[in-house]
């Protein structure tokens, strides 16, 4: 996976071959995009272009979820929500132009459609998350909990919902609410042909270690089934702390498949800080649903995000500017590419 920005960019969709042909430069900026990674190679045979000899060592984070969101997009129809399936086919193709109002320069970055099933999105979600409770990785005492329950051949809302429920069951016993003063989960989904849909939680707990027996014991009592679980130290807790970030596999479902996901996650919170890591935490020991950036579904989101405002300008460090989206297919390479870095709250121009 390349940084935003690495590599060329291409304005998309990609022109024709007869526009190529008048453009020599830019036929093999599109060359070495569509040859690299694989599934580019069978469009870029389909227009003509040709072999490469080298491909780039990167791509663009803007490109690489385009032959995957169009996936997506026709699960969504599929799923009766065109509005959303409309946005994610526009994610990366769009740009967001921004104007300093103290200096008047400008700087662009990739419009995307905030959706937490975007490969891209969801990825960028989960560096904000990873940032923002950062410090609480810095805390002794952690541990990794992974949580299973038996496949399914078919999903459904209930289902999900009542894992939901079932994780807060065993936060909420006893012997686990005083060994865990706080935490994060995650609910993964995988699917395979042979087993069908796989639901699993992974956590990221501070606090006491809790044997195994006994986690395998109550998790089996809350579910009703023989479960398989794991605890152990977290030896590396960053590196432990993107378990419970994971982004799903979602394109090996297929669009029937990955329409059934969607209409059964819809509405529910597959992420969730508990404890002492959630903001609203006034020094007692239980869980708090309350709400914050961790919500249930994208709303529908404005034309950016209102968190790309807090980054600051990358001419003048300030927070004061105006911005534009463009339409798709829009040539906007004039202007500068730039980039959230997170950790120093800024825009940073590439290159």
């Amino acid at each position: 996976m390349g940084r935003l920005g690495s590599g060329p960019i291409i304005p998309w969709p990609l022109p024709d071959a007869a526009t190529l042909a008048k453009c020599p430069e830019l036929s093999e900026k599109v060359r070495t995009l569509l040859l690299w990674p694989r599934r580019f190679k069978a469009a870029g045979l389909a227009m003509g272009l040709g072999q490469l000899a080298s491909p780039p060592d990167r791509l663009p984070l803007t490109y690489e979820n385009l032959p995957r969101n169009d996936t997506l997009a026709d699960a969504y129809d599929l799923a009766g929500r065109a509005n959303t399936a409309a946005r994610v086919r526009d994610c990366g193709r769009r740009w967001v132009c921004y104007m300093c109002g103290t200096t008047g320069k400008e700087w662009r970055v990739p419009w995307r459609c905030h959706d937490r099933n975007c490969p891209v999105c969801a990825k960028i979600r989960a560096a904000r998350l990873f940032h923002k409770y950062s410090r609480f990785v810095e805390r002794p005492g952690l541990k990794m909990v992974t949580l299973t329950v038996p496949s399914v051949k078919f999903i459904t809302h209930d289902y999900v919902c009542g894992l939901r429920k079932q994780v807060s069951r065993l936060l909420h016993r006893k012997e686990f609410r005083e060994a865990w003063v706080g935490g994060f989960y995650g609910i993964e989904t995988t699917w395979s042909a042979e087993h069908g849909y796989h639901v699993h939680v992974h956590l990221l707990v501070e606090g006491a270690y809790v044997s195994w027996p006994k986690l395998k014991a109550a998790w089996s009592s809350i579910t009703g089934h023989k479960a398989v679980v794991w605890i152990n130290a977290a030896d590396n807790p960053r590196q432990a702390f993107k378990y419970p970030l994971k982004t799903n596999d979602l394109e090996s479902m297929g669009v029937p498949r990955l329409a059934a996901y969607l209409i059964a996650v819809k509405g529910l919170r597959l992420a969730q800080v508990f404890g002492s890591w959630h903001p609203s935490y006034k020094g007692g020991r239980g869980l708090d649903d309350g709400q914050d950036d961790l919500g249930a579904e994208t709303a529908e989101l404005a034309a950016v995000d209102d968190k790309q405002e807090r980054l600051a300008c990358p001419y003048c460090g300030k927070c004061d500017y105006s911005y534009v989206v463009t339409a798709v297919g829009v040539d906007v390479s004039a202007v500068p590419l730039a980039r959230g870095d997170w950790r120093k709250g800024v825009w940073t121009l590439d290159g």
